[in-house]
This record gives C-alpha cells, structure tokens and sequence, in this order.
C-alpha cells in the first residue's frame, strides 16, 4: 500500500487538454491525434461539440476511451472553452483549437518551464508555425517574434500567441472570470490582456503548435475582426489596463488594429477597404513606431500603402469595364 502512495505522489501534475470543436470534424482527428502523441502523458481531454452539424460526434467515438466527449447547443467558442474549464479536474490547462495540432514535446516543454518559474507566473505559451488544409508546410515571413516576459502593454498593441499555444494555470482562469462570450473573435487576447492583471505571462521561442490556416479561419474575416479587436482595446481602456490619459499609447494600439485589419481586408480582395484601413492607420498615429517590439518590418505601414492603393485602383478599374 506505501508503495502504491509513494508511485501517486510521484505522478506529474495533471493536464487538461480543452479542445472546443464548431463543424470541423474533417481536422478534429488530427488535433486530437497530436494530443494523443503528447511525451507528457498525465492528461485528461476534453472536446467540446458546439452544436456542430457534421461529423464531429462520428470522428470523436473513434477515441472513446481515451477522451470525454461532450456535446451542447451551439454557444459559440467563448462558452465552449468556459464549460470545458468547469469541467477540468487539473491544476493546469491547455486549449487547442480543433483545427490546430501540437508538437509532440509541446505540453512537456510547457510544463517544465512553469514549473521552473515561479508561482507568479500563471501562463506560459509558445510561438507557432503555419500548415495548410492537409498539414502541409506554409512559408511564413522571418520573424523575430517578442518572447520572454510579455506585460499588458505588449497584449494591448498586438496580440503575441494563439490560444492553443498556452499553458495556463486554471485558478488564474477562473479568477479572470472566463472568457469574454460578448466576443465573436479576439476572446483569447482579450482573456490573455486581464491574466496579465493577475499573473506574469512568459513566451518561450520554440514553435510547437501547427496553425492550420485554411478558408473559414475566424482570423480571415475583417470586419469581425476590426470591430472585436476594438471592443477589446475599448473594453481595457474602460477597466483602465493602460491609464486612458496615456493617449498617445491608445492611439498607437487603435493604429496597429488597422493595420492589422487592412491586411485582413486586403486577403478578402476587399481592397477599398484595406486602403481606408492602412490611411486611418497612419492618421491615428503618424509617427514612427518602435517596430521591433510589434513584430513587424521598419516602416510597415508606409511600406503597405501602395500596395494598397494600387489594389484599390486596379480593382476600381475591372469594376468599371
């Protein structure tokens, strides 16, 4: 019996993995594969069915055994991942989209840098790479991406990693409140933006999560995405994350928004408006910008603009014959 006590106590810190899942069954399969393939074994996982209309339930009994599946009315992300949070039974979580897949070493890499850094830290996350429909490759411009400690002022100008590359603390989850359910997108910077007011966030520069970019990506749609993203820089503002008398600060996150968006615009072929996007840009913030920090090249936006334009202007023309 001694025996038996001394091998639970040695057993590493519990897991639990949340993978909230919206008619996506055609990825569901290979995220949870790559879960499954974890070299931390200590996991408990847990797929959210949000009322999706496919096969999601079908792909999911293939792994009974080894998952908890539950199925809801649709609720939306947000909801999803708080009812999968209510649900885990582990000191730490991990949320992965259903579309995403991790390295094999990505939760034990995780873990053993929480681990190591002190309790003050409640999150800790990884950069990623980008994979197609079928898990192929996709080249991605060089980065030198912002690791280490990140503070709330590096969340309110740019969003620094996607929800499936954390590792979290649930009790830091739970304190924050969940996750924002009035939010269509950008719920996880807005979550990552009020853990920094409870807890030290650190960013680890090996990339461990595969982002699978593919046409229903929430992150292609650019007036979802501008009118979210500014709900959330709103939203900080009023529970005075940055004081709102640092305008110059505000402007520069409300400017970065724009850039962002009108890149977003410019992939949907929307090209009017990716060049109104890219000129409020400038006029928010006409100034340089320490681009080093936001991750992008010197002079991003002026660089933007004419390609901007001259969309803009070759598509005014085919409208027009």
């Amino acid at each position: 019996m001694q025996k038996d006590e001394s091998s639970i106590n040695l057993l590493p810190a519990g897991v639990t993995v949340i993978i909230p899942c919206y008619n996506y069954a055609h990825f569901l399969g290979a995220a949870l594969d790559s879960v499954l393939a974890q070299t931390y074994t200590n996991l408990e996982v847990i797929v959210i069915d949000d009322g999706s209309p496919d096969n999601t339930a079908e792909v999911a009994s293939k792994y009974e055994g080894r998952i908890r599946f539950v199925s809801q009315e649709n609720q939306g992300l947000s909801a999803s991942r708080n009812n999968g949070l209510a649900l885990a039974s582990n000191e730490y979580v991990a949320l992965l989209d259903a579309d995403d897949e991790w390295e094999p070493s990505f939760i034990e890499t995780l873990m053993g840098k929480i681990q190591d850094l002190s309790d003050e830290f409640g999150l800790v996350a990884c950069l990623d790479y980008k994979i197609g429909v079928n898990g192929e490759p996709i080249s991605d411009r060089k980065r030198d991406s912002l690791t280490g400690e990140i503070t709330t002022r590096d969340l309110l100008l740019k969003n620094r990693f996607f929800p499936g590359a954390a590792l979290v603390r649930k009790n830091v989850l739970r304190k924050a409140g969940g996750f924002d359910t009035t939010l269509r997108s950008s719920e996880d910077r807005d979550m990552w933006i009020r853990l920094s007011s409870i807890c030290r966030l650190w960013v680890l520069p090996e990339k461990l999560i595969r982002v699978r970019k593919h046409g229903s990506n929430m992150s292609g749609h650019g007036s979802r995405m501008r009118e979210n993203k500014k709900m959330v820089l709103s939203k900080a503002r009023m529970e005075g994350r940055v004081p709102s008398k640092d305008l110059g600060f505000w402007l520069q996150a409300h400017s970065v928004v724009d850039y962002q968006c009108s890149w977003i615009f410019h992939g949907e072929q929307k090209h009017g408006a990716a060049l109104i996007g890219i000129l409020r840009s400038i006029l928010l913030w006409p100034f340089p910008m320490d681009h080093l920090r936001l991750d992008v090249p010197h002079f991003f936006r002026i660089r933007a603009l004419p390609r901007f334009f001259f969309s803009a202007l070759a598509s005014l023309f085919v409208d027009r014959s």
